[in-house]
């Protein structure tokens, strides 16, 4: 062509008078598209910088296209019928008045190999499929790249959409990890642009993490928020993003008109729209997080007539977004930016309350089915149901809590607390039975505020907050005589069952236990029959008694097989687990606590922090102590996040044992201290099947220390608090700390408790026999214990045995 032809390097690109942050890895893979395609199209919501990107993708390109790149701008342009002439004054082309345009384009870019960009075509998108696929089949080395809201259609064109950029997740992160998120550092690369002394700081950058997380990542919101710093601080800014629209209108004065407001970047967008299309838009505001396409017709009333058109012309448009989940079906999200749009335009029809409603009453309806189901066979898909939605739910029950709905506030937590327990959201759990219940409307006793104080009180002792637990059970048991309601009497022994056993108070829940049983079997309730086994369970083991525990356990984890109960069965495992450990099979108890792991992955549920930390156990008893140290550690931070105090402190005891075998006797000492004192304040004790492992370790540590610095050490780390030391723990100083030479760490730690018990009573000098009888073992098991624990030890007599006793920690050191 007449203006490029041999000149490489030629081009009408501007100059980039900013950094573009965030997008080498799309750069890259659009490259690449264009390698193998003629046709690439960036798709995206406005404002999130596809410009930009096809600019930038451009540049890189030009030794590529010896011919010429050549951008053309549409976004002022109306009328279709003009595009091809604006394209010819674009690359400087002159047209004849005897000539079709469009002949004139193929004639000039022929053989040529060009690059033309199509910037904004999404108001014009049948005029550009148009021509995009006569230039295309008519121009054998032409390539094309578009940007648009949504694709053109033609044949052979590649999509690529273009996202937001990454955003921080609620999780609290450091200032340095912060500044690797790309929307982070455009913010903060943009303000300082506006206030050169401005930094990301401590004090700052929970503010700032909000900002760029309520903007959605979206690059013109986040330049147009970097802007308005000049006159906010972030902690103003992030107070004020629900006026988003108001807010944020000081853009570049040379910029766009549709990208110097959030509000008309959005609105560009919306007015192309047909009317029933704006219309499901602004209905579909109604929804946060991700939500259904059965949720769309049953709560935007679109029934008969289904709403899959217009759905799927908002996704071509990047107005929805689309995902699949666990099952692969479909699920749509708009984002925030684009749902608060939705929400005013709601507002100005004069349907936003009468929506809220239908929405309300479809969670309602649907979390009520989850919560008749997740103690049976279907609870897989209830449980996975229930944590998709979980955004939704929410705002279902801020709606109801806010118009003074109390029965369907109070229905709704009765329903899900379960569920919210099992995904480990228990502190939200615990916010929401207490909200429900506060509510003026929700006084009177009534079936349903039983049930939510049968959840309340659940949640509360699981939380170690047992007086308020205590308070609602006996409200629960106290409605369920005045109604004479069976089943809500059924779920309030089981509550005060659970709470009793929470507390070590085994004997006290024996009455609650033997009401379960009888009202389960008379109700039909297979749920709560097993649940009763296992608090008979946990009472033998109390007393030691592993072979009552053990059958207890089984006919437990008959009924839950019949029930097709995978939760129960899931637990029971694991609790079977608990008894090989105490027996000292530790090996045997890793396969059942994996198997318990599996079917709660199964269930779609995160890790449970119980197994985990049981096979921390696992670990030390066959001398992985790196592993059980990481183990113990990833329990901990489970725990903590769900708000599960007791866990916390059983951490505490298991990583204490971890130092204990790493010949630390010390920080072991500070450690246990510090779990004694928190389960204290819990008024309970060490769990059952823990005591052995405890014991064990704690005896190795105290004998290497001596009684009196031990006592000190341990008095430390009850001063301290356990809240402290969690903290020490997570730090990366503590888990950094550098392993002890493995030749200074004696084998006591692979003994196990029954081989541990036979050395002990072997370094005092009693026979095999002595030992037998002093055990309950027969002679011949002893010596074959015996044999064991000095094969461990590298020991070759039981004279040797005595003699470094006190070394190898199988007697206290003496003062």
């Amino acid at each position: 062509m007449s203006r490029t032809a041999g000149i490489v390097g030629q081009h009408n690109l501007p100059e980039d008078l900013t950094s573009l942050i965030g997008r080498e890895p799309d750069r890259i893979q659009i490259g690449g598209l264009m390698a193998a395609h003629r046709v690439v199209s960036l798709v995206g919501v406005g404002g999130v910088g596809k410009t930009r990107l096809a600019l930038a993708v451009a540049r890189t390109a030009v030794l590529d296209f010896p011919d010429g790149i050549w951008l053309v701008e549409l976004g002022s342009l109306i009328d279709g019928r003009l595009l091809s002439g604006i394209v010819a004054a674009s690359i400087g082309l002159a047209s004849s008045p005897r000539r079709p345009v469009i002949e004139t384009l193929i004639a000039a870019f022929g053989s040529s190999r060009v690059l033309l960009v199509l910037d904004n075509c999404e108001h014009l998108v049948q005029a550009c499929a148009e021509l995009v696929e006569r230039l295309v089949r008519s121009c054998s080395h032409l390539q094309i790249l578009v940007t648009s809201r949504e694709p053109l259609g033609v044949p052979g064109e590649v999509v690529c959409q273009v996202a937001p950029l990454a955003t921080p997740n609620e999780t609290v992160l450091s200032v340095e990890q912060l500044l690797e998120i790309d929307s982070i550092r455009l913010f903060v690369e943009r303000v300082q642009a506006a206030l050169p002394g401005f930094s990301l700081s401590e004090a700052n950058a929970a503010v700032v993490a909000q900002v760029c997380r309520g903007l959605d990542g979206l690059p013109l919101a986040l330049e147009l928020a970097a802007a308005a710093v000049k006159v906010l601080s972030p902690h103003q800014l992030a107070a004020r993003l629900d006026d988003r629209f108001k807010l944020l209108v000081r853009g570049s004065r040379t910029a766009p008109v549709r990208h110097q407001t959030l509000e008309s970047a959005v609105a560009w967008s919306y007015d192309l729209l047909d009317p029933d299309d704006r219309h499901l838009f602004d209905l579909l505001s109604v929804f946060t997080g991700s939500f259904s396409l059965d949720a769309v017709e049953e709560v935007c009333g679109f029934d008969p007539r289904s709403p899959l058109d217009s759905l799927a012309r908002l996704v071509d448009q990047s107005l929805v977004l689309t995902t699949s989940d666990d099952a692969g079906d479909r699920r749509y999200s708009l984002l925030e930016t684009l749902r608060a749009y939705g929400r005013e335009r709601l507002r100005e029809r004069g349907e936003h309350a009468l929506l809220h409603k239908q929405f309300t009453l479809w969670v309602l309806g649907r979390a009520e089915e989850a919560g008749a189901a997740l103690r049976g066979p279907d609870q897989a898909p209830w449980l996975r149901w229930a944590e998709r939605e979980h955004d939704n739910i929410r705002l279902a029950l801020e709606w109801a809590i806010a118009s003074g709905d109390a029965d369907t506030a109070l229905r709704l937590v009765s329903a899900l607390w379960w569920s919210w327990l099992l995904h480990d959201r228990w502190a939200e759990a615990h916010e929401w039975l207490e909200r429900a219940l506060s509510m003026p409307e929700a006084a009177p006793r009534t079936l349903v505020r039983g049930r939510a104080l049968q959840g309340a009180g659940a949640t509360a002792g699981l939380r170690g907050q047992y007086a308020l637990a205590q308070a609602h059970i006996d409200e629960c048991l106290a409605i369920a005589r005045d109604l004479d309601d069976e089943t809500l009497l059924l779920a309030g022994h089981s509550a005060q069952a659970l709470l009793f056993q929470q507390q070590g108070m085994s004997e006290d829940a024996q009455p609650h236990v033997q009401a379960m049983v009888d009202l389960a079997r008379q109700l039909g309730r297979p749920w709560y029959e097993a649940r009763a086994a296992e608090f008979v369970a946990s009472r033998a083991l109390r007393t030691g008694d592993l072979s009552a525990a053990a059958a207890e356990l089984e006919h437990a984890l008959r009924l839950a097989r019949a029930a097709g109960d995978s939760w129960n069965i899931a637990m029971l495992l694991g609790q079977l687990g608990d008894v090989e450990r105490m027996r000292g099979t530790h090996p045997r108890a890793a396969p059942l606590y994996q198997e318990s792991i599996r079917l709660f992955q199964e269930l779609g549920l995160r890790e449970d922090p119980s197994r985990v930390h049981n096979l921390g156990y696992v670990a030390l008893a066959e001398g992985r102590i790196a592993r059980a140290a990481e183990l113990f550690t990833q329990a901990l931070r489970l725990f903590r996040r769900a708000g599960d105090q007791r866990g916390i402190a059983d951490c505490m005891i298991g990583l204490g044992c971890v130092r204990a075998g790493e010949r630390r006797p010390a920080e072991a000492a500070r450690l246990f201290g510090a779990a004694a004192e928190a389960l204290e304040a819990l008024g309970s004790a060490v769990w059952p099947s823990n005591r052995a492992d405890y014991q064990h370790w704690e005896r190795i540590a105290r004998a290497a220390m001596g009684t009196h610095a031990w006592d000190d050490v341990w008095t430390s780390g009850r001063a301290h608090g356990i809240e402290t030391i969690v903290n020490e723990v997570l730090s990366t100083e503590w888990m950094g700390a550098p392993p002890v030479n493995p030749r200074a760490i004696s084998s006591v730690d692979e003994l196990t408790p029954r081989e541990l018990q036979v050395a002990q009573l072997a370094a005092r000098g009693l026979s095999n026999r002595r030992i037998g009888d002093t055990l309950v073992i027969a002679e011949k098991t002893a010596a074959n214990h015996l044999q064991n624990a000095l094969d461990k030890l590298d020991v070759h007599s039981r004279s040797e045995l005595a003699a470094r006793a006190v070394e190898l920690g199988l007697a206290p050191a003496q003062n």
